[in-house]
């Protein structure tokens, strides 16, 4: 993992990568495959995973995690981030990186 986070440029810890789908902030009804970048205190996505600048990010530090069915979920903090990963197990994997990272900085 951390040879990945090095290549985007990241100097603290990465903890999960890969591939979800994000539904679009403005429109609200396109859904666009993002890569991901699970780091030690934010959620990062890039266009692709060779893409160098991040697209955007949502810091976890007071972030919630709302299921909305078994593939989908939304991460919400000043912004609210809907999430579809490939299967349910997948998303489960997500939603409890996300939160043991959380309980870490608590």
């Amino acid at each position: 993992m951390d040879e990945i986070g090095a290549a985007l440029g990241f100097e603290g810890a990465v903890i999960k990568t890969g591939y979800l789908t994000k539904r679009a902030k403005k429109s609200g009804s396109n859904w666009k495959r993002r890569f991901f970048v699970l780091n030690s205190s934010s959620l990062v996505y890039f266009e692709t995973h060779q893409s160098k600048e991040p697209k955007g990010d949502i810091l976890l530090v007071d972030a919630s995690i709302r299921d909305i069915d078994d593939k989908t979920f939304e991460v919400s903090a000043f912004e609210t981030l809907r999430l579809q990963a490939a299967s349910p197990e997948e998303a489960q994997d997500w939603k409890d990186a996300i939160r043991s990272l959380q309980n870490s900085q608590r």
